[in-house]
């Protein structure tokens, strides 16, 4: 799978705002802020006050964190 190609991501703009990834992976704008708080989650850009998801970003996360099983390193790859 292209780094931009997961599931229609294709639809959202390059730099995408935690609504737009919100909605696309159905969690909430507060559950990508905690996860910014934490370290955790997406690598996102700041723009002044503005949080911005890439949608390579967003497409590398989904691969880096797709797995056939949940115990060990069942990892797609």
């Amino acid at each position: 799978m292209s780094a931009d190609r997961p599931l229609g991501l294709t639809n959202y703009p390059e730099m995408m705002t935690a609504q737009q990834v919100g909605e696309y992976l159905q969690v909430s704008s507060a559950s990508l802020a905690q996860d910014r708080y934490r370290g955790d989650g997406i690598p996102f850009v700041k723009i002044g006050k503005r949080v911005r998801y890439r949608r390579s970003d967003v497409a590398n996360y989904l691969e880096d964190n797709t797995f056939q099983q949940t115990i060990g390193h069942g990892r797609l790859r």
